[in-house]
């Protein structure tokens, strides 16, 4: 027995008569190698006494297409909400030409009471093609780090009934769109709440806010709004302090994340350049003005967020 390699059929005992189990054993101490060239069927469903068919899958297929109607059925759906959908076409062709009595050489398997997968290492599963999850109930994913997802032409998420929930309990939710926009629609109301903080809207051209005819557009250059009924202010002082800007105002606010300075200097010696006068364009957010100090050094420009600041040196007359 050349690595302990044995098929062992009917009553299984060992060494000293003692009972083992019963049924079929296939072991090896060295590797083990189940090889099909027309494809291979593993099933737990009973058969007594062989009375069936050797590539009798029936119980397999039933579940295949019962779960494959119910994936139409929500395609509609998400065709109807305008959701990406999957190519469920070219998978019940695959089912029907390829698995079903392994026409080709597939691998199959099934169990009536579930299959259970163990590894305390990796498990991969690649497809050159396509892989298709079904359930016929809930469908579990759990992490004990991180999900990670990445897809090359396109993401799709739809829930037919009871919404989607997203929740971060600790850390920051971020959604970027790097290249084109960001579209949110809801049917009813929408409400944006920050709790404990403040709520920032930043544009680099303008800020439209409209609601039937009445809208306020707020720009680099001015605020304009207008309505075809009436205003109304209701304040207990109203002031007109001159004009200003973001970038003005944030410079007096002592809670500001981000600050920065510059030094301006001529590159034939190490002396700063005092009295030199200068401009800050923080963004798209307006722009200070003024001088060097004595050392050479702008004033400290503040900002909630990290935004270009560019500086412009100013000619002296």
């Amino acid at each position: 027995e050349h690595g302990k390699s044995q098929l062992n059929l009917g009553h299984l005992v060992d060494g000293q008569r003692q009972q083992r189990g019963e049924g079929v054993e296939l072991r090896t101490d060295n590797h083990a190698v189940i090889r099909g060239g027309k494809g291979i069927f593993i099933t737990a469903d009973r058969q007594d006494k062989a009375s069936g068919k050797q590539l009798d899958m029936q119980a397999a297929l039933s579940l295949l297409d019962q779960l494959q109607a119910e994936s139409k059925q929500l395609a509609q759906a998400t065709a109807s909400a305008k959701a990406e959908i999957a190519d469920l076409q070219a998978q019940s062709h695959w089912l029907a030409n390829s698995v079903k009595d392994l026409q080709q050489a597939a691998l199959v398997l099934s169990a009536p009471v579930g299959i259970a997968l163990a590894t305390p290492s990796h498990i991969n599963l690649s497809a050159g093609q396509t892989i298709t999850q079904r359930s016929g109930n809930d469908h579990h994913i759990i992490a004990g780090k991180r999900f990670l997802l990445a897809a090359k032409q396109g993401l799709s998420m739809f829930a037919q009934q009871c919404g989607m929930k997203l929740f971060a309990s600790k850390g920051k939710i971020e959604i970027q769109a790097h290249s084109d926009e960001i579209h949110v629609i809801a049917d009813k109301d929408m409400m944006i709440t920050s709790v404990n903080g403040k709520v920032e809207i930043n544009a680099k051209e303008a800020i439209l806010l409209k609601c039937g005819g009445s809208y306020l557009r707020i720009g680099p250059l001015g605020i304009e709004s207008g309505t075809l009924g009436d205003i109304h202010w209701k304040a207990d002082k109203f002031s007109l302090l001159g004009p200003t800007s973001l970038a003005q105002e944030m410079n007096s606010w002592k809670h500001a994340k981000y600050d920065e300075q510059f030094g301006v200097g001529w590159g034939f010696t190490t002396q700063g350049s005092p009295a030199q006068k200068i401009s800050m364009v923080l963004n798209n957010q307006g722009g200070v003005g003024g001088a060097t100090n004595a050392e050479g050094q702008t004033a400290i420009q503040k900002s909630l967020s990290s935004d270009p600041l560019h500086l412009r040196i100013v000619p002296n007359k």
